[in-house]
C-alpha cells in the first residue's frame, strides 16, 4: 500500500487550504460577537447576525471540504495495480493542472498514457513540477478510476 503517493498529498494540501479558509472566513466574526458580548454586557441581539454568516462561509466553504477530504482518505487507501517504474519526460498540461504523458507495458502491451495532473508549477504547491521532471519514479493504475498515477520518485536527475 502506498499511503504517500503524489495523489493524496495533492488532495492533503488543498483540505488544508480549505480548511484554513473556512476558519478564516469563521473566526473573526465570533470573535467580532464575543467582543460585542463582552462591551454590551451580555446583549445577545447581534447571535442572529453572527449564526447567518458562519452559516453561509459554511455552506459556500464547507463542501469543498467534504470533496477533498473524501478524495484525500480514497487516494491514502488506494492500491494501484500494474505498479512500474518510468522517466517523467514529456508533459500533459491542462490549464495550470500538469500531469505526465508516459509509456507503461501493461499484460505485454506498450501504451501511452497520462498521470493524474496533479503537479505544481513555480515555487508555491505541492508536488512540484521541477522536483519530478526528468526523474524515474514509481507509476500504478487506479481501475476503479480508470487513471494512473505517480506514487513516488525513485530516481535522480
Amino acid at each position: 500500500m502506498y499511503k504517500k503517493n503524489t495523489v493524496a498529498s495533492y488532495y492533503k494540501y488543498q483540505l488544508i487550504l480549505f480548511c484554513i479558509v473556512l476558519c478564516l472566513m469563521t473566526f473573526p466574526p465570533t470573535l467580532l460577537f464575543v467582543f460585542a458580548l463582552l462591551a454590551t454586557g451580555g446583549d445577545m441581539s447581534g447571535l442572529v447576525a453572527l449564526l447567518a454568516v458562519i452559516s453561509i462561509c459554511m455552506l459556500i466553504w464547507l463542501p469543498f471540504v467534504i470533496y477533498y477530504l473524501y478524495q484525500f482518505v480514497y487516494y491514502r487507501r488506494l492500491e494501484p495495480e500494474h505498479v512500474q517504474t518510468v522517466r517523467l519526460v514529456k508533459t500533459d498540461t491542462m490549464f495550470r493542472f500538469v500531469g505526465f504523458d508516459v509509456t507503461v507495458t501493461v499484460d505485454g502491451t506498450q501504451k501511452n498514457v497520462s498521470t493524474k495532473r496533479v503537479f505544481a508549477v513555480g515555487m508555491i504547491g505541492v508536488n512540484r513540477l521541477d522536483d519530478y521532471a526528468g526523474q524515474d519514479a514509481e507509476i500504478g493504475y487506479d481501475g476503479n478510476r480508470d487513471e494512473w498515477i505517480v506514487l513516488r520518485r525513485t530516481g535522480q536527475k
